[in-house]
C-alpha cells in the first residue's frame, strides 16, 4: 500500500499498487461494524473490506465513486 494526498470525509485514501485498488476507512461506521471502502482503478466502488482486508465484492454500491 502507498498512502496517497488524497482524502475522503477526511480520511486517507490508500493506493494498492498490486492491484491498482484505492482503500479509505469509512468514518460513518465504528465497533463490529467498522470496514474500510475499496474501490477499483477507475474510483468505481468495488466493495468493502473488513478490518483484517477481506473484500466482500457483494457490497458493491454502484452509487459511490471517488474522484482519483
Amino acid at each position: 500500500f502507498k498512502k496517497t494526498m488524497k482524502k475522503f470525509q477526511g480520511r486517507i485514501i490508500y493506493h494498492e499498487i498490486n492491484y491498482g485498488r484505492y482503500w479509505y476507512v469509512d468514518n460513518l461506521h465504528y465497533g463490529k461494524a467498522a470496514h474500510i471502502e475499496v474501490f477499483d482503478g477507475n474510483g468505481q466502488h468495488i466493495g468493502e473490506a473488513s478490518l483484517e482486508g477481506l473484500i466482500d465484492f457483494s457490497k458493491q454500491d454502484p452509487n459511490k465513486r471517488i474522484n482519483l
